[in-house]
């Protein structure tokens, strides 16, 4: 770049190159000058603070709610499906089996705004206990859903959260004295416990879950159990068809790889600038 092709507002545009340019706005000005995209306003000066970082997470967001927009569209369907929504494993499984994945597809929103692009939505179910349903708090954003709080109650009442981490906290004193210290025993060997051996429950009971981790959390047990995230439900073959060939895997609608590296490699050289450095 030279000239005014080294000029801030020139890389603020470089790096708007892979969302459509209807979806933004851009004021006069080269080197003072503001963008509105995803919701949000930005503005470019020698005051600004990481303007050029706070651009490359809004065009994240509008690039993730154009192309999930355009798996929707090339699957021929509508809304906020399931397969646009990727979650642990577990947390699938248990929407699956306590049928309220048709629930939570009722709640989810496509959204362009920074921060939540391109799937929102929020799910509290209250307990109903005398038709043996139970509470759950489960949350999405930007496409990941995760469950803050999954009543489990059975035999031993226990509580899921299902997010990074996929951990059941059971009070000790509902764990019979011989397991709670088969539990510490094997805490550091190679025997393996599977989560239907700890907690009495029907879905652990169909479920192979296996146990990574258990601890000590005051007067709770806590285990942590193996998970990985996948989409909710197959993304049907036709959407893949709208995203480049390089998609991640589980959240196709992202930029890929290439393109978040080209993004802030264009937001560092900005910065850079902008501090009189580049």
């Amino acid at each position: 770049m030279s000239g005014k092709q080294d000029a801030p507002r020139a890389i603020a545009e470089a790096m708007l190159g892979i969302v459509d340019p209807a979806s933004v706005t851009v004021s006069a000005g080269e080197d003072r000058f503001a963008v509105t995209i995803a919701g949000v306003t930005i503005t470019f000066g020698v005051a600004a603070q990481r303007a050029f970082e706070r651009l490359a997470s809004a065009i994240e967001a509008q690039v993730a709610y154009q192309r999930a927009t355009a798996m929707v569209v090339a699957a021929d369907e509508t809304g906020a499906p399931l397969w646009l929504v990727a979650a642990p494993d577990m947390l699938g499984k248990w929407l699956s089996w306590s049928r309220t994945d048709k629930a939570l597809s009722k709640v989810l929103t496509l959204t362009n705004r920074a921060g939540a692009a391109p799937v929102i939505g929020d799910l509290a179910r209250r307990a109903r206990r005398d038709l043996g349903q139970m509470s759950a708090k489960i949350r999405v954003r930007c496409g990941q859903a995760v469950a803050e709080r999954i009543e489990l109650s059975h035999r031993v009442p226990a509580v899921a959260t299902l997010s990074e981490r996929a951990t059941i906290r059971v009070a000790r004193h509902h764990l019979p004295d011989t397991l709670v210290l088969g539990l510490k025993k094997d805490a550091t060997s190679n025997d393996r416990w599977r989560a239907s051996e700890i907690v009495g429950h029907p879905f652990f009971a169909t479920h192979d879950f296996m146990v990574a981790e258990v601890r000590n959390d005051g007067d709770d047990i806590v285990i942590v159990l193996e998970t990985f995230w996948e989409s909710l439900q197959p993304i049907p073959k036709a959407a893949w068809t709208a995203v480049p060939r390089d998609a991640d895997p589980t959240f196709p609608w992202r930029p890929t790889r290439r393109e978040i590296t080209e993004l802030y490699g264009l937001a560092a050289r900005g910065e850079r600038m902008i501090q009189g450095h580049g």
